[in-house]
């Protein structure tokens, strides 16, 4: 991120839970996330929203159980910037503040984007759960069958980091 956009994260709070829907809905398709068969409604979630001179660049969502942290939803406008880097750094120390041990997500097979990034940042694959996002479409149908570049989308990954 250059000197003349900071980058401020901040908590979000209840006057972000309709923006929070709207954006989830633009960037995922409909208001819920539906993951390892569970729904979730990410403006009912904890989370850090990303800003640039005031203007949202991204968000994080997580849910805390027990002793560990798993991330619902990680959204940049501006891949590559630091953005999505410095919400994961957000949650993570969240999570170190609330005595989780883990912090874990799940994304897709086809996506190898969000795999690699995480990868860098210190998560690891710690399961596949195949057919997974097949179960989901029963409860989401508008989960697309295929990903931007044509991969069919089938698996759920899950990916762990200990904190």
């Amino acid at each position: 991120m250059d000197q003349t956009n900071p980058l401020e994260i901040k908590r979000l709070d209840s006057i972000d839970r309709l923006w929070v829907r709207e954006f989830i809905t633009t960037d995922w398709g409909s208001p819920e996330i539906v993951v390892h068969g569970a729904v979730y409604f990410p403006e009912n979630l904890e989370g850090c929203k990303a800003l640039i001179e005031g203007a949202i660049a991204g968000l994080i969502t997580w849910s805390i159980s027990g002793s560990s942290c798993e991330i619902v939803t990680l959204n940049s406008t501006r891949q590559g910037s630091g953005i999505g880097t410095a919400l994961l750094q957000a949650v993570e120390n969240t999570a170190k503040e609330n005595s989780c041990a883990s912090c874990w997500l799940v994304t897709t097979n086809d996506n190898r984007t969000a795999i690699r990034f995480y990868r860098k940042r210190g998560y690891r694959i710690t399961a596949i759960d195949r057919g997974a996002v097949d179960a989901a479409r029963r409860i989401k149908p508008a989960i697309p069958l295929a990903g931007e570049d044509g991969e069919p989308i089938h698996d759920e990954i899950t990916l762990s980091k200990r904190l």
